[in-house]
Formats: structure tokens, sequence, C-alpha cells
């Protein structure tokens, strides 16, 4: 049997599924690496405010590490077949500087645990992510597309 491919979108289209995937998902990939080279791929939570993506994860993490050392990421999210691909650069931001993101995360994430602990607690520093754009505002993948 053999599978017709879909018709193209249009880039409108494309637009509005991208921003509704940054709504509706919970979790997207975050691919990392060590100074080495060495590969690392996790699923982690995030919070998108319609300009960053903002995930959670101990610093001393390999993921947290990886981060901070490069200052870039990339990261998927969706089905394999209609996956959506960001990249930009990293901020960390430290616990309790942002107890709004902290509680938005926490809530779309399920984790409402994670908002009522005080600030200085355990809870995991937050990493922010820009996602660079092409000139029309498009969240777009590598750095060469």
């Amino acid at each position: 049997m053999q599978h017709e491919p879909a018709p193209a979108r249009s880039r409108a289209r494309r637009r509005a599924d991208v921003l509704a995937k940054l709504e509706s998902e919970v979790d997207l990939w975050v691919a990392s690496a060590s100074a080495e080279g060495d590969a690392y791929l996790v699923p982690l939570s995030f919070a998108w405010d319609g300009t960053r993506l903002t995930i959670a994860t101990p610093k001393s993490s390999v993921t947290g590490r990886n981060l901070a050392r490069r200052g870039w990421a990339r990261v998927a999210l969706g089905p394999t077949r209609d996956v959506v691909i960001i990249e930009g650069p990293v901020e960390v931001m430290p616990v309790g500087e942002d107890d709004e993101l902290a509680a938005a995360h926490a809530a779309k994430a399920g984790l409402m645990a994670y908002v009522a602990m005080p600030t200085g607690s355990a809870r995991a520093p937050r990493s922010s992510i820009r996602p660079r754009s092409d000139r029309r505002g498009h969240p777009r993948g590598g750095r060469g597309d």
C-alpha cells in the first residue's frame, strides 16, 4: 500500500499549528551535548509564554550542565511526522527569580506541589530558551535553516 503525502500547508497554517502545539503540549525533547561531544536527549515539561520556552532541570544534571555551558538549546515537540524543532539561546534563571513563571510552568505540567514550595527550596533552576525566528517571526529550526 502506497501512502499519499498530505498536501503542503501554507506558511500561515504551519505557524498556527506550531503555536497550537506550544500551547497544548506538555513535554518536549531537549537535546544537549557534553564538552566532549557526547549527545544527551531527555524529555522535560515546559511552559510557553509567547516569546520563550521555559524548562526546569537541576543545574547539576547532565542537561543543566550542558545547556548552561553551551548557552544554546535545540528542542523538539510533537509526533515524528509533524515534529517542531526549535533552537535558541539559553538563559539560566535562579530559583525564585520569577515565581509567576514557575507557577505557570508547574500548573501546565500538573506539578501543583511545585507551586506550593517556598522560594529557596529544592526547586530546580529554570532555563529559558528564546527561539530564533526567521524574518517573518516564525520559530525556525537549525542555524542554517
